[in-house]
């Protein structure tokens, strides 16, 4: 009994310390997960997403990139999916991207392939929980919308 207590409370405390910590978001909306996300923004009319909530969004890194270096004060991607299978056919598949700004956000995101990988690098293919605000959506050539949500705490869970 102890020792699932233990784990319980070393999983959840940090996480719960995280999710405190953005004091510039007035409240956090954890209803909207990327799911809802992408499809408010998919729907008949756009999304009335309060910009000062703060969104829990998780999902797994199936993309990033660098739209601006370091130097220049970073940019950086990353696309987020999450895919929920509809019977036994096929997959729907959900996607939103987040952008990271600033140079606390550069070793997340390697600038090309390295032998040595960051401590805190996001590698491809890894679930993440992202804390951010939505910014708005981006849309395709072929008229697909996807969520932006800009960044601000970035957590690879396991």
């Amino acid at each position: 009994m102890r020792r699932s207590f233990h784990h319980f409370f070393s999983f959840f405390l940090p996480l719960f310390c995280f999710a405190i910590s953005f004091s510039n978001a007035q409240t956090i909306a954890p209803e909207i997960d990327l799911k809802t996300l992408y499809l408010s923004v998919n729907s008949s009319q756009p999304p009335e997403i309060n910009q000062n909530q703060t969104l829990a969004i998780d999902g797994t890194v199936s993309a990033r990139e660098i739209l601006q270096p370091a130097e220049e004060g970073f940019i950086g991607l990353l696309e987020l999916t999450v895919g929920e299978w509809e019977g036994l056919e096929s997959v729907e598949v959900y996607r939103c991207y987040v952008q990271l700004e600033g140079d606390r956000f550069a070793d997340m995101i390697p600038a090309g392939r390295t032998r040595e990988t960051s401590p805190i690098e996001i590698p491809l293919n890894t679930k993440v929980l992202v804390f951010g605000t939505y910014i708005g959506y981006s849309e395709d050539a072929q008229g697909n919308r996807y969520p932006v949500v800009l960044g601000n705490a970035v957590r690879i869970i396991r």
